[in-house]
């Protein structure tokens, strides 16, 4: 039972979050205070910039509710924020978290689960494997809670995911790679293709990419051989349109837009000081209407 506790990565909450702060704290507070310390202390950090966007995916909220939940956990001063560029960084106060370099004492079934699992969530970009070339290279499932949801994957199935990668990204795949078709086979344990497909064009439009990463972008490795990244690309990485106050205005002008076509974003501004706005239409800008 112990070897199966342990094959699901977990995070590492401080029992007085529930002993003393849990009752101190509105639902959608300890919610949102949750999913930072998910997204600081489970991944071995001591801060991370989290949108709104990925506070509404994750924790299921609107974002008045968010913003609220925000306002309260800073005035309560469990978590502290910082400007990040066009979001915010976001660190844990209560309780106070001490770092080391030094392991603790775990054993060793725990300690074999704590060495792996240290890939951050924006950094997708680490090598797939230290192996010597000869050995196949295997799936990173780290930091994952995706379950398997089959053990065996038709071969037309490969097939067609490739198809979807080639026609998507610059650099292509053959039919000769064999290392990156048993990566693809590996994945398709997990997601199904349609999954995959929606993830690589959430993929390509992203900024996150073609500001951050951009030469990963088109690496077929760098996708197949990390799930926790092809989730990230299917769940956070959709791409948006954000526009300023004057650009929405002509969008409703000139193509026939409506106000309720546009969230207003509070966490990102223009140059004098006015909200942006998030395009959440599904037809095109380009479209006539």
């Amino acid at each position: 039972m112990v070897k199966k506790y342990l094959d699901h990565p977990f995070t590492r909450v401080p029992n007085v979050c529930f002993d003393k702060y849990m009752k101190k704290l509105a639902p959608n507070e300890l919610q949102v205070y949750l999913f930072i310390i998910r997204k600081t202390v489970g991944f071995h950090k001591r801060s991370d910039i989290i949108s709104l966007s990925q506070f509404e995916k994750f924790v299921g909220s609107t974002t008045p509710t968010i913003r609220e939940a925000i306002k309260g956990l800073l005035e309560k001063e469990f978590v502290k924020r910082i400007p990040a560029g066009k979001s915010y960084q976001y660190s844990i106060i209560k309780p106070s978290i001490n770092y080391t370099n030094e392991k603790p004492n775990f054993s060793n079934s725990e300690r074999n689960l704590q060495d792996k699992g240290k890939e951050s969530f924006n950094e997708p970009c680490k090598n797939l494997s230290t192996q010597k070339k000869e050995q196949k290279k295997k799936l990173n499932t780290t930091n994952v809670y995706r379950p398997k949801f089959r053990s065996k994957v038709p071969d037309e199935e490969v097939t067609a995911t490739i198809k979807n990668w080639n026609k998507t990204f610059n650099k292509t795949i053959t039919d000769n790679d064999q290392e990156l078709k048993s990566l693809i086979k590996q994945v398709l344990c997990y997601f199904t293709t349609d999954e995959l497909f929606e993830a690589m064009v959430n993929r390509i439009n992203s900024d996150f990419y073609q500001e951050k990463y951009y030469p990963l972008l088109h690496n077929p490795q760098s996708f197949f051989g990390w799930l926790e990244t092809i989730e990230n690309d299917l769940l956070y990485r959709s791409p948006s349109k954000i526009v300023t106050h004057g650009e929405m205005v002509k969008l409703i002008t000139e193509e026939g837009y409506e106000e309720n076509d546009f969230n207003i974003r509070w966490d990102l501004f223009d140059k004098e000081g006015n909200p942006k706005r998030e395009l959440i239409a599904k037809h095109s800008i380009n479209q006539n209407v």
